[in-house]
């Protein structure tokens, strides 16, 4: 009995041994909140990073109220990566980041290892958001927040805003990024643009659709509303109209064989505005983006079909 009680401790001992290893408590760790991509100056990536400033030896980190971004370059993103570890004295926790912006240029060469990084890297969460800066992603992340303290929550919520309210946008992870890409297909991610004024903002309107992991095409906001009625993605839009606009809800696509039949009910703004015109230019518009489509070698020639029924008010 006395035999079994030793036994019984020691392997207690060893459990708590093991799990207590290397174990890092939360206060020991700076939260990031969002990550981006750029080219290198100097090595191949430079790295930008908005941390939450919870903890770390750096004073930059310490003493900031709000959010801090650092950056950093090497030739790879675990290197780079690290660096950011060594500038702020501390662990870095991204489990907190919700969004990675990729800067254009990477963007036009190919980011294909990036979107594999991320999707590998047991460090980022799965339902981490991608986005493409319309410039830099430093450039994006040094706007300074208008609301919230942190300019990646705003980020998300300018994306998430403009895809329920404007369907001009989408919310696509690294894991829906890659299985796109395998299958040969676009990959749709939102477009950050940054917009002079007081204050200095983001716009999250419009995408930018990959090709092979490079950028094949820049989508307008009406175009990228286009796509999205082809996708089927569409919850809400606004669409214009020449001078006026309708408001679409409850919108439904069919495909068959060469013919997508786009089916929604419409709101005019304008009393003015017919259905019928409605129609027509919402037509002319996905057309438009179709011909874009099999310019970039995707989707067969397809005839159009709208038909628009009135909501009641």
């Amino acid at each position: 009995m006395k035999k079994l009680f030793i036994i019984i401790g020691l392997i207690f001992v060893i459990l708590n041994f093991s799990g207590c290893y290397d174990y890092t408590e939360l206060k020991d760790y700076t939260i990031v909140m969002g990550i981006g991509f750029d080219k290198g100056e100097k090595y191949r990536y430079r790295v930008s990073a908005e941390l939450g400033g919870i903890s770390g030896n750096s004073d930059e980190v310490r003493e900031s109220q709000t959010s801090v971004v650092i950056h950093s370059e090497a030739n790879s993103i675990p290197q780079a990566i690290a660096n950011l570890t060594d500038t702020t004295g501390g662990e870095l926790y991204f489990k907190s980041c919700e969004i990675a912006v990729i800067g254009n240029e990477l963007c036009r060469d190919g980011c294909d290892d990036i979107i594999e990084y991320l999707l590998q890297s047991t460090d980022f969460q799965m339902k981490l958001s991608l986005a493409v800066a319309n410039g830099k992603a430093s450039e994006i992340f040094a706007v300074k927040p208008t609301v919230d303290n942190v300019i990646s929550i705003e980020l998300l919520k300018s994306i998430k805003t403009a895809k329920q309210e404007l369907s001009s946008s989408r919310i696509i992870s690294p894991y829906q990024a890659f299985n796109l890409s395998a299958r040969n297909e676009l990959v749709p991610l939102p477009l950050l643009t940054v917009k002079d004024g007081k204050p200095v903002t983001v716009n999250a309107g419009g995408l930018t659709l990959l090709k092979d992991g490079k950028t094949a095409k820049k989508l307008s906001t009406e175009d990228s509303v286009c796509l999205n009625f082809i996708d089927n993605e569409i919850e809400r839009a606004i669409i214009e109209c020449g001078n006026s606009g309708c408001e679409i809800t409850r919108c439904s696509v069919e495909k068959e064989n060469d013919v997508i039949l786009i089916s929604a009910t419409a709101l005019p703004l304008d009393e003015s505005l017919s259905i019928d015109t409605a129609e027509n230019e919402i037509k002319k518009r996905v057309e438009r983006t179709l011909s874009t489509l099999h310019s970039l070698g995707l989707n067969e020639n397809t005839r159009v079909q709208v038909c628009l029924k009135k909501a009641d008010k």
